[in-house]
């Protein structure tokens, strides 16, 4: 578990917090658990944290950056081609959430619903519309005469957050994460009319 040294209270406990949730879930964090934790005391951290809902939401904030550096990072890797490196993310986005289930759920739930209040979070996720939508628009278009609309990038976003959630869920019925990582490709493979790899 981090602990505080020399002046990096804010991050330990940041990320002692992001530990705690994919441990244990988000109903096990607060300022005073965290506070023991990483060896200082719970006056100490609200310096940094006004409240648990602000944690929290800093804590949402650093997974989608997370989530946002490792898909810049496949784009960056990925072969020139705009199919293999569409679909090069999307294995990296569902790796991601089934890697860190609770980390993505909370990321997704609790820290979208705090976006109001703390406009971090607001632009994490705008990054990550605008990296979807940029590949989308890199694809040749089904029909040489329509280019495949912006819209196209919210729905590959929401297909593979649907497809998550119903996997958590216990509908969609794969036998292993490997399973369902394979049968999610394979839809957005469909849907988007990809060559399959």
């Amino acid at each position: 578990m981090p602990s505080y040294h020399h002046g990096n209270l804010r991050e330990a406990a940041l990320e002692a917090a992001a530990e705690l949730i994919e441990s244990q879930g988000e109903a096990k964090v607060s300022l005073r658990s965290l506070a023991e934790q990483v060896g200082v005391t719970h006056r100490a951290l609200y310096r940094h944290f006004p409240d648990r809902a602000a944690l929290l939401a800093e804590v949402a904030c650093g997974a989608l950056e997370a989530l946002y550096a490792e898909m810049q990072a496949v784009i960056r890797q990925a072969e020139p081609d705009p199919e293999a490196r569409m679909l090069a993310v999307v294995e990296s986005y569902i790796d991601f959430a089934l890697k860190r289930p609770a980390t993505y759920r909370h990321a997704f739930t609790a820290g979208f619903a705090k976006r109001s209040a703390h406009p971090g979070l607001a632009k994490a996720a705008r990054a990550l519309g605008k990296s979807f939508g940029a590949l989308v628009e890199a694809l040749p278009p089904p029909d040489a005469r329509q280019p495949l609309p912006k819209e196209d990038a919210i729905a590959l976003w929401a297909l593979l957050h649907g497809m998550i959630d119903l996997y958590w869920g216990g509908s969609l019925r794969a036998s292993s994460p490997t399973a369902a990582r394979r049968y999610m490709v394979a839809q957005v493979t469909r849907q988007l009319g990809l060559q399959a790899t």
